[in-house]
């Protein structure tokens, strides 16, 4: 069953150091962005085998980024947030495949900001469909596609967010394409 989450900014995402990858402007990292995906997808499959729902096939994750360069001349990639202003014009857009560690795989990463959210947004279409099998007659579901939005949002402190739709963005501004991620993840009965 495929599930089509889409991604709109994500947060901070810690890698095994604890320390979030970021630009001198505290920008996340695309580094950062597949840590905290790999921990939802983890979260998902685990929860998906103790509620007995569709098994985690794979997760296709669109990332909204924009490039910076750095003084040694590396190109870093960096998730585009809300309130990216004209950086978000031009971000380009990466997707990567991935498939979901084997049940009870570990994890080495210190902390998760964004993992929590995410998985539950991802588990509730599965929970959706196991229970529409619930019942006479039940419904049997191949293939489970859904989508959740969400932005990546820093508040005046400097943490982040995930803000999931409908989005509230004050001063009277807007949230654009350019700041929507994408998380296409496929189950399977």
């Amino acid at each position: 069953m495929r599930v089509v989450i889409l991604l709109f900014g994500l947060l901070l995402l810690a890698p095994a150091s604890g320390a979030a990858q970021t630009a001198n402007d505290g920008a996340v990292s695309l580094t950062d962005l597949v840590r905290e995906v790999k921990v939802t997808l983890q979260q998902v499959a685990d929860a998906a085998e103790r509620e007995n729902l569709p098994k985690l096939d794979n997760a296709v994750l669109e990332a909204k980024t924009s490039m910076k360069i750095a003084a040694d001349g590396k190109i870093g990639l960096w998730v585009v947030e809300i309130g990216a202003g004209r950086n978000s014009e031009y971000a380009s857009t990466v997707t990567l495949t991935l498939r979901p560690a084997p049940l009870g795989t570990g994890s080495d990463i210190a902390a998760v900001r964004l993992a929590d959210a995410l998985a539950e947004a991802i588990l509730s279409g599965a929970r959706a469909i196991a229970e529409a099998k619930k019942g006479n007659p039940p419904l049997i579901a191949d293939k489970l596609e859904a989508s959740v939005h969400f932005a990546i949002q820093r508040d005046a402190n400097g943490r982040v967010a995930v803000k999931f739709p409908p989005f509230e963005v004050g001063g009277g501004g807007s949230i654009t394409n350019d700041q929507i991620q994408t998380l296409a993840v496929t189950y399977k009965r």
